[in-house]
């Protein structure tokens, strides 16, 4: 209700579903089989090579989901799924700039970015990731390490964790991108033995505060978000942010 109150659904919030990759992915599919199709019946290759490609596919499919939990599949998703949305790929940028500005303003300095799975391959050799800001958070897996937070660390955790999502929804009314950032948020209150209320609770404050920030920084935001497309340096990225905060403070 307090969340409602401050014109915010939890709903369309906190359950992403990411419809426009899901989209891509069904279109790649229908595209296969109608290749296959026209193979046969166009081109007039035999049924033995048409099956043949078949199989070589769904196998390769299966070597990627389980050995590259569908790394590889996501990379091929993405990868043209930018090409033909720009409003995808803007989505994104706004989803990590909320992230970057967050961490930024809760003391949390960014340590790196990256908007695609193919940047995310190409520098940091890692699959299955869509986009990502990774932090300088030495404090915080000291204290998990410890198996015990601060009220502090774990308010910081869940302000930054929760605020890709936040930025979605005040661009588009719902959130479709970081399921990952939810399930890594409730797998840390559950593995600090909180009851479901108490950890509603701490996604309640969590949500109010972050959306507030988010909402007085769209300029921040705005700026954050072109310079990141441009894979400015994460020190040019800071800069920006740096001015553009000012400003709108004064």
């Amino acid at each position: 209700q307090e969340l409602r109150l401050n014109k915010i659904e939890p709903t369309a919030l906190l359950l992403p579903k990411e419809n426009y990759l899901a989209k891509v992915s069904a279109y790649c599919q229908r595209f296969y089989v109608a290749g296959l199709l026209g193979a046969y019946f166009v081109a007039h290759w035999d049924a033995t090579s048409v099956f043949y490609l078949a199989a070589f596919s769904f196998m390769g499919l299966t070597v990627d989901k389980v050995g590259y939990n569908g790394g590889l599949e996501f990379l091929a998703v993405d990868t043209i799924g930018r090409r033909f949305s720009r409003a995808y790929e803007e989505r994104v940028s706004r989803h990590e700039a909320g992230h970057f500005l967050i961490a930024y303003i809760m003391g949390v300095l960014p340590s790196g970015y990256t908007l695609s799975a193919w940047n995310a391959l190409k520098n940091n050799k890692t699959l299955s990731i869509q986009a990502g800001t990774a932090f300088c958070d030495e404090d915080f897996q000291a204290e998990v390490s410890r198996g015990k937070l601060s009220s502090s660390t774990l308010d910081k955790f869940c302000c930054i964790a929760l605020a890709g999502v936040a930025q979605e929804y005040i661009d588009h009314g719902n959130s479709e991108g970081g399921m990952n950032d939810i399930r890594q948020l409730d797998d840390l209150l559950m593995g600090l033995g909180f009851s479901q209320k108490k950890a509603d609770d701490q996604v309640r404050w969590a949500v109010l505060n972050t959306v507030f920030l988010l909402r007085k920084n769209q300029g921040v935001i705005d700026t954050l978000a072109k310079a990141m497309r441009a894979e400015a340096p994460l020190s040019e990225c800071i800069v920006q942010l740096e001015s553009t905060l000012d400003q709108a403070n004064l």
